[in-house]
């Protein structure tokens, strides 16, 4: 699923991962839903064209828990909270966010 997509690698809080590059508006709305589990060194990057506050994610349909990372136009972690499997509820910054990752707990 994840092969056609770009890899960059990122080192957060320490640990090092491979990223796949979510560019497209279809991509960016499926993220990691379509996979049944990740690696623990494995993530997704949502790269917007502007900061906008309030952005939100959805666990809804992901199976397995990921910790969702919102950063500003200079890659700042400005929020992050852990969302679990299939939660329901919307994981949102209020904060503009320019840039989400996402990766495993």
């Amino acid at each position: 699923m994840l092969s056609n997509y770009k890899k960059i690698k990122q080192v957060i809080k320490g640990k090092k991962y491979d990223l796949f590059v979510a560019k497209t508006d279809k991509q960016k709305k499926i993220g990691l839903s379509s996979l049944k589990k990740i690696k623990k060194n494995q993530g997704m990057f949502f790269p917007y064209g502007e900061e906008k506050p309030k952005r939100s994610f959805t666990m809804k349909n992901v199976n397995f828990p990921l910790t969702i990372i919102f950063l500003d136009r200079n890659m700042k972690i400005i929020y992050a909270e852990k969302g679990l499997a299939n939660q329901r509820n919307l994981i949102v910054c209020e904060k503009p966010s320019m840039y989400v990752i996402e990766i495993p707990c």
